[in-house]
C-alpha cells in the first residue's frame, strides 16, 4: 500500500524542461523579501497543501509563469493532459496606498538610488507585502476544491523564488510601477 504522496508522484505526469524550484530541501526563500511572502502565505494557507504544492515546485511541475499586476499565473501539469492554470492573486494597492509609499520613498535618503538600483528596501515590507486577509489568494482550473491547491502552492513557491532574483517584482505585483515611485 502507497502513502498519499506516494500514489501522487505516479499519477502526476512528468515534465520535461519545467520550472524548478531551486531549493530542493527546506524552506523556500533566501532573502528577506521571498521569506516574509512565504509566511503570509504559510499564515494563511492549509500547511498539507502547501508542502505537496512545494513538492510540485521542486519537481519542475510548472511548466510556464508569468507575473502581472496582482498575480503569478502558472501553468501546472498535474495528472491530467492538460496543465492547470493556477493564480496567485496579489491585491494591488489603491491609490492612497501608492501615495503613502511613494511619500515614504521620497522621505528617506538614498532609499530612491536603492530602488533605481534594483534594490527593494526592506522598510516598504509594511507597505507592500499582504498582511490581512483579502489581500492573498489562490485560484486553479483544477478540480481541487482545497485552498489552495497543490498547483497553485507550487507557483506560489515559484513566485518567492522570483523575488530572491528580482526583488522588484514584489512591486508589479502590488500594480506599482517603478518609474511611479521614482
Amino acid at each position: 500500500l502507497l502513502g498519499h504522496d506516494a500514489q501522487e508522484a505516479l499519477l502526476r505526469r512528468r515534465v520535461v524542461g519545467g520550472i524548478e524550484a531551486r531549493t530542493k530541501r527546506g524552506s523556500i526563500g533566501r532573502t528577506w523579501w521571498s521569506k516574509e511572502l512565504v509566511a503570509a502565505m504559510e499564515q494563511v494557507a492549509d500547511k498539507g497543501r502547501l508542502a505537496r504544492g512545494r513538492t510540485y515546485a521542486r519537481s519542475g511541475q510548472v511548466v510556464s509563469m508569468r507575473l502581472e499586476p496582482g498575480a503569478a499565473v502558472g501553468e501546472v501539469q498535474g495528472s491530467q493532459l492538460r496543465p492547470f492554470t493556477s493564480t496567485v492573486t496579489i491585491r494591488t494597492l489603491d491609490e492612497d496606498a501608492v501615495a503613502d509609499l511613494i511619500d515614504r520613498v521620497r522621505s528617506a535618503p538614498g532609499m530612491l538610488v536603492r530602488l533605481a538600483g534594483g534594490a527593494l528596501p526592506e522598510e516598504l515590507g509594511p507597505l507592500l507585502l499582504p498582511r490581512r486577509a483579502g489581500e492573498l489568494d489562490f485560484d486553479c482550473t483544477c478540480p481541487d476544491d482545497g485552498w489552495p491547491c497543490k498547483h497553485a502552492a507550487a507557483v506560489a513557491y515559484l513566485l518567492a523564488e522570483h523575488v530572491d532574483e528580482q526583488p522588484l517584482a514584489v512591486l508589479t505585483l502590488r500594480g506599482v510601477d517603478l518609474s511611479t515611485v521614482i
